[in-house]
């Protein structure tokens, strides 16, 4: 629009207008949070992350002192809307074409969370980071194998009548797949041909579910992006895990994330994105402190405001620090035996396993309040 010197003295004297009108109705409501979210919109132009536009997830883990349904009440007073289940095949298919669970968490799940009006970040996989998590006698067969398929849809199928109260926020379809495809161009391809058939399969069977592949920031914004646009080209939602540390788990400055972000919604412009897991470890071991990681928090909702209408939702993990002896547990599960792995995994809760709060859980709860949940 060329430049007109009337126009922009009377689009200033509308915006004074307005943020008289605004400033007279904040004395009046003495509402805060609402006033500094218009005052917000008005500075910047980009809508702020709110309750009922955007989905705050965390993972529920439970302190020394607490169990899980304190644990869950703690999180749903912070305003959390969704929570994560995790289901691994090979735990369910027990026998060939037989679903014989020793515990079944999905029916669990069906029972405990709609009446707590909690929404579930649902992965049906058999992908788990650099795990596989095939039954048995499939372990051998190729990812696109027509009948690892077929059995794979009836897994689906299984899982559904399981769940028939639980309101599903997604349904991701294996746990960062990159982790285990690699660089292999052979294993991406099998996996593309496969998710293909699975999104077919649940797009014409249960239409309303949103679909997704969980990938972490490195897959889907580094060493495997041709690959991973490929496979997203198929799905309703882009699934990123995303842990700003080094190679090494030391942690990376939190002033970086915004770019880190803006790098993936430049990929998807068209598609939302759901960070499915974030966090960042406090632990002195890794270059951090509990100051860094409430930095962490503060600087995430700062981008989730800038790009709100985009990222749909955003999963902390975890609650609580772990306890002890489930460290040796995810080291040997991921078969990393560094004591850096075992500070980041460790040290990646709101609060101590103690059961008391980390600065970092107090600046969720302010950045929360702010925007209204």
């Amino acid at each position: 629009m060329p430049y007109n010197h009337n126009t922009v003295l009377l689009f200033r004297f509308c915006l004074l207008k307005v943020y008289n009108q605004i400033m007279s109705w904040f004395y009046i409501k003495k509402n805060l949070t609402i006033f500094i979210a218009l005052v917000l919109i008005l500075q910047t132009g980009q809508a702020q992350a709110t309750a009922s536009n955007n989905l705050l997830s965390i993972d529920i883990t439970a302190s020394a002192n607490s169990d899980y349904d304190s644990a869950f009440k703690l999180a749903q007073g912070l305003g959390m809307q969704v929570t994560s289940i995790s289901i691994t095949w090979d735990e369910f298919e027990t026998s060939v074409n037989r679903f014989n669970p020793d515990d079944n968490y999905l029916k669990t799940a069906n029972d405990y969370y709609p009446e707590k009006n909690t929404q579930i970040s649902l992965m049906l996989g058999f992908i788990d980071t650099n795990n596989l998590r095939l039954p048995s006698d499939l372990m051998k067969k190729d990812l696109d194998d027509p009948e690892l398929i077929n059995r794979f849809k009836a897994f689906i199928d299984y899982a559904f009548e399981q769940i028939p109260d639980l309101e599903l926020s997604s349904l991701a379809i294996n746990n960062e797949i990159d982790a285990y495809l690699g660089t292999n161009d052979q294993l991406w391809q099998d996996y593309q041909t496969f998710y293909k058939e699975i999104t077919d399969y649940i797009h014409n069977n249960y239409p309303s579910i949103k679909i997704g592949t969980k990938i972490t920031y490195d897959g889907l914004a580094g060493f495997a992006r041709a690959q991973a646009k490929l496979v997203n080209s198929y799905s309703d939602i882009i699934m990123m895990t995303y842990y700003p540390i080094k190679p090494d788990f030391t942690v990376r400055e939190p002033v970086d994330i915004e770019a880190d972000i803006r790098d993936v919604l430049e990929l998807y412009p068209n598609k939302n994105l759901y960070i499915m897991e974030t966090g960042y470890p406090s632990s002195k071991l890794l270059a951090s402190s509990q100051k860094k990681q409430a930095e962490f928090i503060k600087a995430i909702f700062q981008v989730w405001d800038l790009y709100a209408e985009q990222i749909k939702l955003i999963d902390f993990l975890w609650l609580h620090d772990l306890p002890p002896d489930a460290l040796a547990a995810y080291g040997e599960y991921y078969n990393v035996g560094s004591n850096k792995f075992t500070a980041f995994i460790g040290s990646l809760g709101l609060r101590s396993y103690d059961g008391k709060d980390k600065l970092a859980f107090k600046a969720l709860l302010q950045e929360l309040k702010a925007r209204g949940w």
